[in-house]
């Protein structure tokens, strides 16, 4: 069992090929593959098309044992009360990520500390709500 890498675009951040318009064929052979874990992320797609997409690839992944990890709110922006999070729960995540990347510095750590000491408390409050949970 391992955790993989995909995205809902036409490539990936690193420009390997994407997901999109593969999303069954690829949830049957990470499913093959005995993945437990995908994290799917969002470079190279339209923001337009995140619902649609990640929604695809939810409903490719169902009866499948594994856990579905979404970055589609961090691609929304820093605010968020502003994001879709039922409509994002609703695509089949079970986990997703909100903000942006740690890089290596003390800048965007605290970025990521403050970030989470403002929206804490509504974010516990979408996980209650919608049953999906925050990748911190």
């Amino acid at each position: 069992s391992f955790g993989i890498y995909a995205d809902e675009g036409t490539k990936t951040c690193q420009d390997y090929p994407g997901s999109l318009n593969y999303e069954d064929i690829d949830a049957q052979t990470f499913s093959e593959w005995n993945v437990k874990y995908l994290k799917l992320d969002g470079c190279n797609n339209n923001i337009s098309n995140y619902q649609q997409g990640y929604t695809t690839f939810g409903n490719a992944l169902r009866g499948k044992n594994i856990v579905y990890s979404c970055s589609w709110p961090a691609y929304l922006g820093n605010n968020e009360l502003t994001k879709p999070y039922t409509a994002i729960a609703a695509s089949g995540c079970n986990l997703w990520r909100n903000f942006q990347d740690i890089q290596c510095s003390w800048n965007s750590l605290a970025s990521i500390i403050d970030h989470w000491g403002e929206y804490s408390e509504f974010l516990s409050n979408i996980s209650i709500t919608t049953k999906v949970w925050n990748d911190p």
